[in-house]
């Protein structure tokens, strides 16, 4: 019975529909609130239920109006069980990104969003010592220690999903292969070989992240008291213990060998060396590693997405970023000075993610017991909080033309001579908050820009693409609550040319047929779009 329900869950949007009902009921026979002083975008009518639900699929225009109005002050954002506080100006977001965990947590905030309490472990979600973990281990000085194991992986993978003949082409579903390319690659960090390059693991790692990305998103609609006898019902916590079944042998046979080998340098093994008493269980290690597979790839598979469809919509930016890449390999080789060197392509990422971005929100924070800002909101306790990201990053007194992608923003300012480190794709500040801000800015932002970076330019490199014949233009984007989704359906059709530059030797002058697929087909794909 369990295992048909599972399948009724991911497979048709019944679930949807008594996730719906539920939340009424819950509205309807529970509304409790808290109402302090405070600008409301949209209205409590019905409890701030009618709201929540334009929420689903209208956050942005709701978001653009609190930013228009209250700018510089906390807005309510009405939700299905709680409202949300906004903040937008630099004050406030520094005020947020500076206040002590036991006022405003993140941690905190994550158990509660994605109901990690239920899906996951209740250690993990009354402990977060790996992700403290996480971010000693993918400092920026370990992460150019890792690069090399990064690209001998990303060769692998690429040969391994991509598979373009040396003649002809391959239709691609451009998504679901930069998943698992991403995954393959940020396994090598995660688990190391050979258990990265398992067929079995891949699959399962993939089939998890979407699973879990998918029970998270129903269970945020639900009250507390039902997310327990769901994840129960739906089987929800089964794609997360599998991950056992790969990881708790490995996790023996390091523990019993001991330091009779080197050990591996990935993020398994540093968990097993740093657990703490009450966390040396196999499969709480596997539950906590999976956990961390998640995070990982969605910061890295959904923007290279979204930035890979701007690139196509900008024709222009092709050549430019082709040459530098060929340069900065010649020049560096593919090494992590050769990754820094490609300044365009920073800018051309960073750009790309503040014009659309993946996340409308950030910096989400739980309020642990009643908090005064300096504009006068004191917010309730068990209330969530987050800065404006599209506000801020539309703001035209920030970003000349904010509606406008200007590939080039950052690398100009670099070349006028302002700062490299504060235009760097992987800086975050108050008016940049793709990454968070503070110190719980993501933790693997330098790793994946370095990922990202590497992956756009081998591409660059090695292939020519265009939508298959026939094929319909799949849409920009969906935006669903907070998160925008660039386009996950769509096909192209990869060609395979200058392989010694993607070797890292001289680049062969390019061939001028394919030269002309790809601009021809960036100018349709662009006239296709308006």
């Amino acid at each position: 019975m369990a295992t048909g329900l599972s399948n009724l869950f991911y497979d048709s949007g019944v679930y949807g529909a008594a996730l719906g009902a539920f939340v009424l009921w819950r509205v309807l026979v529970n509304p409790r609130r808290v109402k302090p002083d405070v600008p409301v975008v949209g209205s409590r009518v019905l409890f701030g239920w009618v709201t929540a639900v334009k929420s689903i699929l209208g956050s942005k225009q709701l978001l653009e109006e609190g930013y228009r109005k209250y700018k510089d002050r906390t807005f309510e954002f009405p939700g299905f069980f709680a409202p949300t506080y906004v903040v937008s100006s630099p004050e406030l977001i520094t005020e947020v990104r500076r206040a002590s965990d036991k006022d405003l947590s993140f941690w905190t905030e994550l158990v509660e969003a994605h109901g990690m309490r239920y899906t996951f472990t209740e250690n993990m979600a009354d402990d977060s010592w790996h992700f403290a973990l996480l971010h000693r281990t993918l400092s920026s000085s370990h992460v150019d220690a890792l690069f090399p194991d990064v690209i001998d992986e990303m060769r692998y993978a690429f040969d391994k999903v991509f598979a373009v003949p040396e003649s002809g082409g391959k239709s691609i579903k451009f998504y679901d292969s930069i998943l698992e390319l991403v995954v393959r690659i940020n396994n090598r960090m995660l688990v190391g070989l050979p258990l990265c390059r398992s067929d079995d693991y891949t699959k399962y790692s993939c089939t998890f992240l979407k699973r879990t990305a998918t029970s998270a998103f129903y269970l945020s609609m639900l009250p507390e008291r039902l997310r327990a006898p769901v994840v129960w019902l739906f089987g929800m916590r089964k794609p997360i213990n599998e991950g056992g079944r790969y990881l708790a042998p490995v996790i023996d046979e390091r523990r019993k060998a001991g330091q009779e080998e080197e050990n591996p340098n990935d993020f398994l093994q540093a968990m097993i060396d740093n657990a703490p008493p009450n966390c040396q269980d196999a499969q709480e290690l596997a539950v906590r590693l999976v956990s961390t597979n998640l995070a990982s790839t969605h910061t890295t598979a959904l923007p290279f997405t979204r930035v890979f469809y701007d690139l196509l919509a900008h024709p222009e930016c092709l050549e430019p970023l082709r040459e530098e890449a060929k340069s900065a390999i010649v020049d560096y080789g593919w090494t992590s000075e050769g990754i820094r060197a490609m300044v365009k392509l920073d800018s051309f990422f960073k750009e790309s993610m503040r014009y659309r971005g993946i996340q409308l929100t950030s910096l989400n924070r739980h309020v642990m017991r009643p908090t005064l800002l300096s504009d006068g909101i004191l917010l309730p306790a068990g209330a969530s909080l987050v800065a404006d990201a599209w506000g801020v990053h539309h703001d035209p007194e920030l970003y000349p033309e904010p509606d406008t992608l200007d590939p080039w923003r950052f690398s100009r300012k670099i070349e006028q001579g302002d700062s490299v480190v504060h235009n760097a794709f992987w800086t975050s500040s108050t008016d940049y908050l793709v990454w968070g801000h503070g110190a719980h800015a993501c933790a693997g932002r330098f790793f994946a820009t370095s990922v990202l970076k590497a992956v756009m330019a081998y591409i660059l490199l090695t292939y020519d693409f265009k939508l298959p014949d026939g094929e319909k233009e799949p849409k920009l984007d969906t935006c669903i609550s907070v998160a925008a989704l660039p386009p996950m359906k769509g096909k192209f059709d990869f060609l395979q040319w200058m392989m010694d530059a993607a070797e890292g030797d001289q680049a062969k002058p390019h061939d001028l047929n394919l030269r002309i697929l790809g601009v021809n087909f960036a100018a349709t794909h662009t006239s296709t779009m308006t």
